[in-house]
């Protein structure tokens, strides 16, 4: 009987061991964890009493709701919401006053430092203030006695650097973590990324504060009045003096509970504000593990090792490395049949040509890539600027990221031949031009270099759908650092194998005359759906809208329908406060096609456009308008050169090889055609881009007018 006694206690204590050792987990969640979380938030329902902008008490108090305050302080508190089983968001007016003192000692808190403002743009709160912060739950509003405070391990206010603007009305959002998981079996809602139309009915929740043991809560439903920047809601007004951190719901069509946002203070008499996930998501993946996807776990980091035990080992066999070289003199004799090697002489050229040619694209491949692009339709569900969320992801857009970043820099990539991808790159740089990788700084380019390679060790390291051989950032060295800071730089991503995918056609210089206004598509990013923009700035390596982009995101396809194909016409390259930057496919043309080998038809003769001051309309921007109309003449015969119009080309001037003849007609339409571009770019110039407008034409305009002017002395002398 005491042996089972024994065996009984000895187990006892090894299920309560693992009990805590599972409850007291801490600190940021796990890969698993975070596939948990997603599986089961948003399934316990909640109390909604209201149907309309009257506010109601709800029956119950909602299982993942409590209370957050500074010990010994009147005010400040706020309502904190549970986004997972050791998580909690609520407002930074917990520990902060709205002047930047801590609530607790009245001390100043430090600034931002704006040189680390992109990296750093968090701020932890200290541990003297964590000491003080208290954390609570009240399973009865109405009747407490007592309440129990959990304590707080860590709290992060998010977003904090770039919320001055806001701060007087909105202030931030505050993640905290506790030690040990609790409320798994209650539930606790997902996070909603997607952007909410104007005029959607949302669950408001409101509260009173009184007191520890004294505060109600209210339920109403009012609609979205307007979505701003990418950072916050606009909705009629419903906050009591001093109340931020209230949560907005939403009822998915599956029937699970979202967080949409947290309320903050009233930005006008009539209107409050409300902070969106969408705005904090990547930085609650960073700091906490709370991420909107299950991101897979980082590879082994010992493959890299081996390759260097290897190179050690190789100079000590010198003595192998000698027969070697006594071997290499016997194949001279063979090299005898001249037959042989002189037609191998000729292919020597391309081997000449840039870094790699492994991965370019042959004439033949390159030829199909135009005969098969852009037809596979895309799904464009939204007729205005209100995304729309899609039912399918096209083929050819697919999401990459560094390991080991949260998601941070993570951006969407376009994929435009069977083996290359564009995208942003964020992917594997930051702002201030260190690898996410390895934090390290990344190297001056030599002297003429244009384009950047990317190492083999951060490639090895990036999260894709595919395996990576080559990546190359287009025009890094020639970049302007204010440029790079505010879109960073195109990145081609070249695949080990051909991927069996659609993919779209890419614009060149004949199909992208756009005029303000012009609509285009644009896919946003992967939290949120395609919408359509108006162009509103042309400049000749950009594409300027009205903000459409959230902070950190770039990359989005903006596309257009040519002649009834799928084009893309530029990448989102971020932007400003008010507006949105893309890169214009058309300006990469040449660089993509010595990269990559994606190069357009060089066979067809095309006649240019005729000139004329009127604006082209969009009818014409995007028809067969822009192919030449006149008729070919009779093989027999070549045509004859015509004063009045300049013959067709026969290729891009800036890849014109060396054995085609020139075009002295078509060099000067070429260059009146790019003296009128510069000037209407200068006349349409936006100010709101706060970008020099000579990071738009590589500033290269003093040197032009300096070589006609030594032109023009030479011709009197």
């Amino acid at each position: 009987m005491k042996i089972h006694m024994v065996v009984l206690y000895l187990y006892l204590l090894i299920i309560g061991a693992n009990g805590e050792a599972k409850k007291k987990s801490g600190g940021r969640l796990t890969l698993e964890e975070n596939k948990q979380r997603l599986r089961t938030c948003g399934t316990t329902g909640i109390d909604t009493p209201s149907s309309n902008s009257t506010s109601m008490e709800p029956n119950k108090f909602p299982d993942w709701l409590s209370w957050a305050i500074t010990r010994n302080q009147n005010s400040g508190a706020a309502l904190t919401t549970m986004i997972s089983p050791r998580h909690f968001l609520t407002s930074s007016q917990v520990v902060m006053h709205d002047d930047k003192t801590w609530r607790w000692n009245s001390e100043r808190v430090k600034e931002c430092d704006k040189e680390k403002r992109q990296n750093s743009r968090n701020l932890e709160v200290p541990k003297e203030i964590l000491e003080h912060l208290e954390l609570f739950k009240t399973e009865c509003p109405s009747t407490c006695k007592n309440t129990s405070v959990i304590p707080v391990t860590r709290a992060v206010i998010l977003n904090y650097c770039l919320t001055n603007k806001l701060w007087q009305w909105s202030q931030a959002v505050m993640v905290m973590e506790i030690a040990e998981d609790i409320g798994v079996d209650n539930g606790f809602p997902c996070l909603e990324y997607d952007t909410q139309p104007n005029g959607e009915m949302l669950d408001v929740y409101s509260f009173l504060w009184k007191g520890k043991l004294d505060q109600h809560i209210s339920h109403m439903k009012l609609p979205v009045l307007k979505y701003k920047a990418g950072k916050f809601y606009k909705f009629p007004r419903y906050n009591e003096d001093g109340e931020r951190g209230s949560p907005v719901m939403r009822k998915k069509s599956t029937g699970n509970w979202t967080l949409v946002g947290l309320g903050a203070q009233n930005i006008s008499d009539s209107e409050t504000g409300v902070l969106r996930m969408s705005w904090i998501g990547w930085q609650l993946c960073r700091e906490v593990g709370v991420c909107y996807d299950s991101t897979p776990p980082p590879p082994p980091p010992k493959p890299t090792a081996p390759p260097r035990v290897e190179t050690t080992t190789m100079p000590t066999a010198t003595k192998k490395a000698e027969p070697k070289k006594t071997k290499k003199p016997e194949p001279p004799p063979v090299n005898q049949v001249p037959i042989t090697v002189k037609p191998i002489t000729p292919a020597t050229k391309p081997m000449q040509k840039p870094t790699v040619t492994a991965g370019k694209l042959t004439e033949a491949e390159n030829e199909r890539r135009l005969q098969t692009c852009g037809q596979k339709p895309i799904d464009t569900p939204s007729g205005n600027s209100t995304s729309v969320e899609i039912k399918k992801w096209p083929d050819w857009a697919w999401g990459a990221r560094t390991h080991g970043q949260n998601g941070a820099g993570t951006a969407l990539t376009t994929m435009i031949s069977p083996r290359h991808f564009l995208t942003s790159s964020q992917v594997v740089m930051h702002d201030n031009t260190t690898w996410r990788w390895n934090s390290e700084r990344v190297k001056k380019c030599k002297t003429g270099r244009v384009n950047l390679k990317v190492p083999r060790e951060v490639l090895d390291n990036l999260v894709f759908k595919y395996l990576i051989s080559r990546a190359v950032i287009l025009d890094y060295c020639k970049m302007d650092e204010r440029m790079w800071n505010a879109t960073q730089g195109v990145m081609i991503m070249e695949l080990k194998k051909d991927a069996n995918e659609s993919f779209p056609c890419l614009a060149d210089s004949e199909c992208t005359d756009y005029v303000m206004g012009f609509i285009f598509i644009v896919d946003n990013f992967l939290i949120a759906p395609p919408i359509l923009i108006y162009l509103t700035g042309d400049h000749t390596k950009f594409l300027v809208f009205d903000r459409y982009h959230e902070d950190g995101q770039r990359g989005g396809q903006i596309m257009d329908n040519v002649n009834g194909r799928w084009t893309l016409v530029g990448l989102g390259a971020g932007g400003t406060s008010e507006k949105s930057v893309a890169f214009r496919i058309s300006a990469l043309q040449e660089s993509l096609c010595e990269e990559t080998g994606v190069c357009w038809l060089k066979d067809v003769p095309k006649l240019p456009p005729p000139q004329t001051t009127e604006l082209i309309p969009k009818e014409l921007s995007t028809t067969s308008s822009k192919t030449p109309e006149a008729p070919s003449p009779p093989p027999t015969s070549p045509p004859e050169p015509s004063p009045e119009a300049p013959p067709p080309r026969v290729a891009p001037p800036a890849r014109r090889r060396e054995d085609d003849e020139t075009d002295e007609d078509y060099e000067m339409y070429l260059k009146r055609k790019k003296e009128k571009e510069e000037a209407e770019m200068y006349e349409n110039e936006d100010t709101d881009i706060l970008i020099s407008k000579d990071f738009f034409d590589d500033g290269t305009r003093p040197q032009l007018w300096i070589t006609l002017f030594i032109i023009a002395f030479l011709v009197f002398l």
